[in-house]
């Protein structure tokens, strides 16, 4: 059975993915097998800081992988679809909207610490908070004397299988 799902929309097709790889190298032994969901959770913060000179009062968002739980700072908010996703292409999620709201804060905290450069913390404040999936195409190769991997269909980016 087929359940209406938040998703980001795929940019990427697997013609596009197929033709990208045949350009990087026309011998490519690389088959673009299938269409998968990753989970996600979205929070986004308001943060009450302070640098060195001046108060910061800034919006911090962040998306939290609903199955390892890792966190990464995001520029914008995903722009998400309703879409009909079969559960086969569904990643199973390991991580429950507590868990991860709790992560997400500590992430931010880090963040704000190290990468943004603001001295304090002084109140974070959450705006929103939302579930979605976010569409990956597994890559296989043909003659398996190179590594499987996953090409985001909306950044293009590829991360190696392990």
């Amino acid at each position: 059975m087929d359940n209406t799902m938040l998703a980001q929309a795929v940019r990427f097709t697997e013609k596009e993915i197929e033709t990208s790889l045949y350009q990087l190298d026309s011998n490519s032994q690389f088959l673009v097998n299938r269409l998968v969901y990753y989970p996600y959770y979205y929070f986004n913060y308001t943060v009450q800081a302070k640098r060195l000179f001046l108060p910061v009062k800034e919006e911090v968002g962040c998306t939290i992988d609903g199955i390892s739980g890792k966190g990464s700072l995001i520029d914008c908010k995903p722009k998400l679809t309703h879409v009909e996703l079969p559960y086969h292409v569904q990643l199973p999620l390991k991580q429950s909207l507590e868990d991860c709201q709790t992560k997400s804060e500590s992430f931010i905290y880090h963040a704000i610490a190290l990468k943004m450069r603001m001295l304090s913390l002084s109140e974070l404040k959450l705006k929103q908070k939302q579930f979605f999936y976010r569409p990956y195409w597994i890559v296989n190769s043909k003659d398996r004397k190179a590594a499987d991997f996953i090409v985001d269909a909306i950044s293009g980016q590829y991360h190696p299988l392990s």
